[in-house]
């Protein structure tokens, strides 16, 4: 019995091995992947608010410290300054609305299948990073109102209404991520795709057509491509840095799963 025995426990423990070398390989996959995306946002200000809209996902439902999420996000976009303000301020923004749709969209996934959110208690080493992101928002709204002083009060309205748009496409497509993986099945992966490619379009273009009719014809139809081609490129850089541990798992409670 002892061979057999010894034999199983050696299969799980190279399993284990195996498994915690590719987790590994993909996590640094990933930094690279966000090494590279993060120099390219600084040579291109204008593809900063991709940056901003994986960020926005990492830092809601990241695995790591808060932080080294809001370290790596702060050192992300801050340099970009140096290159572009308005573009930055204009990331900034796309960023806040990301976590503001994403924390909620979690909090009513986890009041809807009851799973843990993480501690209810808080530390003062938590609260240090609280004042710490509260004061990165601020320098980010000063940096962005002095990129914004010589426009027009229309234009600065528009880019709000711009970031809220790409925050609350960034949040429907890093979705899955918020919530336990059994409980990504193929139903929520449709759910998001009609919403991201056919709920968001039309939605946006009832809106639009109030200002021009013309909107109601053209925003659904060529939303949809460009939501999908964001999508894949969202997806290709979420989806190393899932397979790396990056994102906190979340489970269901046991009579959940049982049932």
């Amino acid at each position: 019995m002892s061979e057999p025995a010894s034999a199983v426990e050696r299969y799980r423990r190279e399993r284990k091995q195996h498994f915690q070398s590719e987790r590994r390989d993909w996590r640094l996959s990933a930094w690279t992947c966000l090494l590279v995306l993060v120099v390219v946002g600084w040579l291109l200000p204008p593809t900063m608010v991709l940056v901003a809209g994986v960020f926005g996902i990492w830092l809601v439902a990241g695995s790591d410290s808060y932080w080294i999420r809001m370290i790596v996000t702060a050192g992300a976009l801050f340099p970009a300054f140096a290159f572009e303000p308005l573009a930055v301020g204009y990331a900034g923004m796309a960023l806040g609305w990301t976590v503001l749709f994403s924390v909620v969209a979690h909090r009513i996934a986890a009041w809807r299948w009851h799973f843990a959110t993480g501690r209810n208690q808080f530390t003062l080493w938590n609260l240090a990073g609280l004042i710490f992101a509260c004061g990165l928002v601020f320098a980010f709204v000063r940096l962005a109102s002095i990129a914004y002083e010589d426009s027009p009060g229309p234009v600065f309205f528009d880019r709000v209404v711009g970031t809220c748009y790409l925050g609350l496409c960034y949040s429907v497509m890093g979705f899955p991520l918020l919530i336990p993986p059994s409980l990504r099945t193929k139903k929520l992966y449709w759910c998001v795709g009609g919403i991201l490619l056919g709920g968001i379009p039309l939605a946006l273009g009832v809106l639009a057509s109030l200002v021009n009719p013309m909107f109601l014809l053209l925003l659904p139809v060529f939303l949809p491509l460009i939501h999908a081609a964001g999508a894949f490129f969202f997806w290709a850089v979420l989806f190393p840095m899932e397979l790396g541990g990056m994102f906190a798992s979340y489970e269901l409670p046991a009579e959940e799963t049982a049932s």
